[in-house]
């Protein structure tokens, strides 16, 4: 488990400068390293997602639905293009906060 504050701050700053380098920042210093250490295990699960959307616009949290990406063994790939709020809306896939650990360990690997 692994927190980082720093998109939702600049979320709150209503900077999108910030917020884009704070997301660039976290997939470029956090999520590649995590990813390209953990393949190296024969069988692995990661699930990633914010805790609340904090639109630039509103500089608040708003109860919209996140998107979540889940990879690892035995996970097929989705047909999503971005990882973004508004392709959250449109998603097939709406789980109730409660249900993602079920979502990503209750299915046998």
């Amino acid at each position: 488990f692994l927190h980082v504050e720093a998109p939702d701050e600049s979320g709150h700053e209503g900077s999108i400068k910030n917020k884009i380098k704070a997301i660039e920042d976290f997939d470029k210093k956090i999520v590649g390293p995590i990813i390209d250490g953990i393949k190296k295990f024969p069988e692995y699960r990661i699930l990633l997602l914010p805790d609340h959307p904090t639109p630039i616009k509103l500089k608040t949290h708003t109860s919209d639905p996140v998107p979540f990406a889940i990879m690892g063994t035995g996970i097929k790939a989705g047909n999503f293009k971005r990882f973004t709020e508004s392709e959250a809306v449109t998603s097939p896939y709406k789980l109730e906060g409660k249900n993602l650990i079920t979502f990503l360990i209750g299915r046998k690997i």
